[in-house]
């Protein structure tokens, strides 16, 4: 983000403090968290910040943008076109790239252990894996999506200004529609078998079974919350479960507890199984909520935005200390509504997360998702509740992508062969000149200010007549050579030369190596201070004995990079069958779609665009044929 708040750089700035005290060294500082990657792979950024600034440092990525021109790139792919009749190009800043790198350095720091790993004594989920509550779309919910898709016609048609309507806010209507249809108008009545109905009457059988254990539950909800504008989803909850008779002192609104002293007071409540049903928010309820112990059931009423939240609001119930024999996790979802696409890519994106902080095998490029607005395309498909659109969408994005992933295939191993050649060129280098930097080294050891100075201009033999010391006479010498804009070498200290260059803005003392001829600038204070210049001179050339150690390390290092290069040059395209069988897979899926179009009367939009967009349709299948199939230098398929 492009602010931060004030709590977070409290945080940093005491994390910095720490650090200073221990001599500038990353230790001190240990945080703690079971969602260190909440939603995007540019978080990590920010935890190596805050942990590993010097090494950030050092590899030149302490900035986000240095950071991520290194690990992310901005995606230009094909996507379906808005109105599904072809394709165009959208650029996304989405990929995720060297993945073994990036998690070298995190692991620095990162002490990483799943729940698989650690096998926590926490109780059995019921069903093995969250339950899904499914509930039919009303008449008000399917008018509610028709009209979103006229909104939706009226942006990509251009008639209204972003700032009126947006997909944004069209896909923040759906997800309240959703949930129920009176957080979009509160005039509509109220759904028997919607959600929040369905809801309060798992809830109520819950708390029925586990009356004698005195079970709790904890109901999620971001949107509808109590004392926000319009209908309170909250307020509807409890009427339905005050109806059902549940009574009203064991159902609580976290939001009504502000102070850390009430929430303490609150949370006493839950764990002694006083409050039996505690409903409220990601943000207030989802982290730094101890109340498992007689938490039978988590029911989550709207899809949060990230993963993260997801894995919060269960890691209520699903934690140790919980006394439960087992516990229900339950999402609720409204067909032909935006629930299931919104599920869907939290549960992708969770996946791609996972896969990453386990550093799974091979794995050196991802593909984030972002969770933000529906394309056109989805919400036509989830208007319609036709599955196969959705299908064929599907398809046509799993050939564009491995496409695209040869491409990129190709790329790498073109930089990699550069790589390889440069690596080369490098390592060849350092073993022809080692001979004479390690005689060069050899005679730098030796060199200190005591060591005799040779003159060879005149200015440093008048100079040398005047000054008591070899660091004076360099000096002297560099700063009248300097004044009369005279270059070139003025002395000798040991074999190794002194020269002036000049540059456009400033005067630069070089050293050079007298076997080698390597160059090394000399890092000087103010020419005016004459001893200084002369002992940063003499500092230069005792710095040269160290070149053969750093030159070693170098090159025992490049050696690696070289093999690891090597090998990767020598490995085969992962995905290279599945790409050849990708084509033959479109055409089903395109057959089917087109089977069930002309099965049912044509739209109005349809006949409007008649035979020409069923020409371009086929031109673009055809074009993502032939451009799947050249690059293996087969001849394009033609469609009968």
């Amino acid at each position: 983000p492009n602010v931060a708040s004030q709590r977070a750089f409290d945080a940093f700035m005491k994390t910095r403090l720490i650090m200073q005290a221990r001599g500038g060294r990353e230790e001190g500082v240990v945080l703690s968290t079971a969602t260190p990657i909440s939603n995007s792979l540019a978080e990590m950024h920010t935890m190596q910040v805050f942990l590993q600034p010097q090494t950030l440092k050092r590899y030149g990525l302490y900035e986000f943008d240095a950071w991520s021109a290194s690990f992310g790139e901005a995606v230009t792919g094909i996507e379906l076109a808005p109105d599904g009749s072809g394709f165009r190009t959208n650029t996304r800043y989405s990929r995720f790239v060297n993945l073994p790198e990036l998690m070298a350095i995190f692991k620095g720091v990162a002490d990483i252990r799943t729940k698989a790993m650690l096998k926590l004594p926490t109780p059995p989920i019921e069903g093995g894996k969250p339950q899904v509550i499914v509930s039919k779309p009303s008449s008000a919910l399917k008018g509610i999506v028709a009209k979103l898709v006229e909104r939706a016609e009226a942006i990509r048609n251009r008639s209204v200004r972003p700032e009126e309507d947006n997909m944004l806010a069209i896909t923040n209507d759906g997800r309240r529609a959703a949930l129920d249809v009176r957080l979009v108008d509160p005039k509509l009545p109220f759904d028997p078998s919607g959600k929040l109905a369905l809801a309060a009457e798992k809830i109520h059988r819950i708390w029925e079974d586990g009356a004698a254990q005195l079970h709790t539950q904890l109901v999620f909800s971001d949107l509808g919350t109590p004392g926000a504008a319009g209908f309170s989803v909250y307020e509807e909850v409890r009427r339905l479960l005050l109806a059902r008779g549940i009574p009203a002192e064991q159902i609580a609104f976290i939001q009504d507890h502000d102070s850390d002293a009430a929430k303490a007071k609150l949370f006493r409540k839950v764990r002694d199984g006083s409050v039996r049903v505690l409903l409220g928010s990601t943000q207030k309820l989802g982290t730094g909520t101890n109340v498992q112990k007689r938490l039978k059931a988590v029911h989550q009423l709207d899809c949060p935005w990230t993963p993260a939240a997801v894995e919060q609001r269960d890691g209520r119930a699903d934690r140790q200390g919980n006394e439960c024999d087992s516990i229900a996790l339950l999402r609720y979802v409204s067909e032909q509504s935006f629930d299931a696409y919104s599920w869907n890519l939290i549960s992708v994106k969770g996946a791609f997360i996972e896969q990453v902080m386990t550093a799974d095998k091979g794995l050196r490029t991802v593909e984030d998702i972002s969770i933000t607005a529906m394309s056109y395309a989805e919400l036509k498909a989830v208007a319609s509740g036709n599955p196969l659109v959705m299908e064929k969408a599907a398809v046509d994005a799993k050939v564009q992508k491995l496409a695209f992933a040869y491409d990129r295939f190709e790329q790498d191993r073109w930089r990699l062969s550069h790589r390889k050649a440069s690596l080369q060129q490098r390592l060849a280098w350092i073993d022809s000149n080692m001979g004479a930097i390690e005689a060069d080294a050899k005679l730098a050891a030796s060199t200190t200010a005591a060591t005799p100075l040779t003159p060879r201009s005149a200015l440093c033999e008048r100079a040398a007549n005047v000054a008591s010391s070899t660091t004076e006479v360099i000096g002297t010498a560099f700063k009248a050579l300097s004044a009369a804009r005279i270059g070139g070498v003025f002395a000798e200290v040991n074999g190794f030369k002194l020269s002036v260059e000049r540059g456009i803005v400033a005067t630069d003392l070089v050293v050079v190596a007298p076997n080698s001829g390597l160059r090394a600038l000399v890092e000087r204070p103010n020419m005016n201070d004459v001893a200084g210049v002369g002992e940063a001179a003499i500092a230069t050339i005792a710095g040269i004995s160290r070149d053969p150690a750093k030159l070693r390390e170098e090159f025992g290092r490049k050696t690696e990079e070289l093999h690891s290069v090597e090998k990767m040059l020598g490995e085969d395209f992962e995905h290279r069958d599945e790409l050849r069988r990708a084509p033959a897979r479109a055409v089903p899926a395109r057959q089917r779609l087109e089977t069930s179009q002309s099965s049912s009367p044509p739209s109005r939009r349809a006949e409007r665009r008649g035979s020409r967009s069923s020409k371009c349709t086929a031109m673009a299948s055809s074009a993502a044929s032939m451009f799947l199939i050249f690059p293996f230098g087969a001849p394009a398929r033609r469609d009968r």
